[in-house]
């Protein structure tokens, strides 16, 4: 008889933990039911399908939100899973509220930008180059890509001396900031002061390395005649002398 008590006593305690889990979780459901979803906020979900014509995500609402194919990226690609696969965590904005079916649409590639955009405005306000992809040849310039956002470089900003801008395409090259628009979407990068700057460290660079006074000083005490032979094979090495019209010579810098 104490055993068929304790064997029920057992049952009953078991049954106790199942009500409460059931609760529980009843509990989480109606507060997930109950959340708001509103156009703006970015939300994290995991992709659960990708599609022809978008991408399904879990948000946690009554059903799964949807990715069109142009909010997925803002770069053109030929295959969605080249960009999403299933099970990503990621992050999402939120275009338009649920709908009748309590289906909310979602924007990968906003998140993207708005990302972008900050990093973008960072490195302009700090004057650093960045790398850019070029994508496209149009009227007037070239199209790049950087940070999931697209940009446009002018021809007067480019320099493709030895080839044309159409066998750039696919290339990551160096560029400068010229100006940021976020409102209109707007990024115009400058090649041709990338590679200005480039240039001027490389001269200052090279300019310190044969300057006499910081270069030669410390040798200077102990034998000044091997320090000016130094300093003339440097320089000679640093330029080279082209033979111009008649016996006139001119000078080129190399270094």
């Amino acid at each position: 008889m104490p055993q068929v008590l304790q064997a029920k006593g057992e049952a009953n305690s078991v049954s106790d933990q199942q009500n409460q889990l059931k609760e529980e979780f009843e509990r989480l459901l109606e507060e997930t039911l109950q959340q708001k979803y509103e156009q703006g906020d970015i939300v994290k979900g995991a992709v659960v399908r990708v599609e022809r014509d978008g991408v399904l995500v879990d948000v946690g609402a009554k059903s799964e939100g949807f990715v069109p194919q142009k909010e997925v990226s803002n770069v053109p690609v030929d295959k969605l899973d080249d960009v999403v696969k299933v099970g990503d965590k990621l992050e999402f904005y939120i275009l338009k509220e649920e709908n009748e079916n309590g289906q909310l649409t979602l924007s990968l590639k906003r998140v993207a930008q708005a990302r972008g955009w900050v990093l973008l405005e960072d490195h302009k306000k700090n004057d650093e180059t960045i790398k850019a992809k070029i994508s496209n040849v149009v009227k007037g310039g070239v199209v790049v890509d950087v940070y999931g956002l697209r940009g446009f470089v002018p021809a007067s900003q480019l320099r493709v001396k030895g080839t044309t801008p159409e066998e750039l395409i696919g290339m990551e090259i160096p560029m400068k900031i010229l100006e940021t628009d976020i409102k209109r979407n707007k990024l115009i990068l400058s090649q041709r002061l990338a590679i200005q700057e480039e240039k001027a460290a490389q001269r200052e660079k090279s300019w310190a390395h044969f300057n006499p006074v910081k270069s030669y000083r410390a040798k200077w005490s102990e034998s000044p005649i091997s320090v000016l032979s130094s300093i003339l094979v440097d320089w000679t090495d640093c330029f080279q002398f082209q033979k111009s019209r008649g016996s006139a010579y001119r000078i080129h810098q190399t270094c």
